[in-house]
């Protein structure tokens, strides 16, 4: 069922039911409104923001500095200003930055993994993930595999095997499964820091250059009227369509999320648009 949209829409031009078409207007329009409104361009903008609760956490928990810079700000400033250390790969595990990055990640994104001992347990699954150079490689690449993808998601968001995994399993009773948070971690680094797209940088390019797409509630809640209206089907129940319940439950599988990248990928082929054009319109507007 489509909520409220919570960005102004009589600029854009929509389809049935009142959903946003997936345009490349569009995109442009609701970028400029995210750009131009305080309330949604928080990050982009270099303002913080968070519960200060949050913001209290990042700066009693990280030590690498800069505690108050947004996700976007953080990742360009560790890009461009840490001069000890000049291999990105090598920066980017040292000390706490793994943590810092989910802090922000958990506060700017909604993420809800949960309490700091969760997130510092998340950081150390992470960083164990990394610590492989062919999930590295992964992760810095401009063009990896849809099933590449996949196999460093799920070992991020997988604890059955981690010796954090009685840390991990449980949060108020439910358990967690981390395929938002993978997903987000994985879109922002190989965006914003491996592939040099960061919206600080002068070569910036708003329509996205990573392969990564962003599993979110959000996403999962509107993408099947899109898939619908493309005639894209469920690749789990033949000649069906893809519902929400179909959709939620790809983060309990193993192959999830490639199966989700399939579904992004036939809608870019569809609408011509970027992975980040996608999100950008469906996201926003409905977030």
């Amino acid at each position: 069922m489509k909520k409220g949209l919570t960005v102004a829409t009589s600029g854009l031009t929509c389809g049935v039911e009142g959903f946003p078409d997936l345009t490349k207007n569009n995109f442009v329009k609701v970028n400029n409104d995210i750009r131009s409104n305080n309330k949604y361009g928080r990050g982009l903008l270099g303002e913080s923001f968070g519960e200060p609760a949050a913001i209290e956490a990042i700066n009693s928990l990280c030590k690498v500095g800069q505690y108050r810079r947004t996700l976007v700000e953080y990742l360009y400033w560790l890009k461009t200003g840490i001069v000890t250390i000049n291999d990105k790969q090598k920066r980017l595990i040292d000390d706490n930055v793994i943590c810092d990055i989910i802090l922000r990640l958990d506060v700017e994104n909604s993420t809800n993994i949960g309490k700091n001992v969760t997130l510092l347990a998340m950081s150390k699954i992470i960083l164990k993930v990394l610590s492989s150079s062919s999930h590295m490689s992964v992760l810095s690449s401009s063009a990896p595999s849809i099933s590449e993808m996949n196999v460093l998601v799920w070992q991020i968001c997988d604890t059955h095997d981690s010796a954090y995994a009685s840390i991990l399993s449980h949060y108020d009773g439910d358990p967690i499964h981390a395929m938002s948070l993978a997903s987000k971690f994985c879109y922002y680094l190989n965006e914003w820091y491996f592939l040099d797209n960061n919206p600080f940088d002068a070569s910036y390019d708003p329509n996205g250059k990573s392969l990564f797409s962003i599993y979110d509630s959000v996403l999962c809640s509107h993408l099947p009227h899109y898939l619908d209206f493309y005639g894209i089907s469920s690749t789990t129940c033949k000649r069906s369509k893809v519902s929400e319940h179909q959709l939620t439950k790809l983060k309990h599988s193993q192959t999830g999320y490639e199966t989700y990248l399939g579904y992004i990928d036939q809608l870019k082929k569809m609408t011509h648009l970027t992975s980040h054009q996608i999100d950008q319109i469906i996201w926003w507007c409905f977030r």
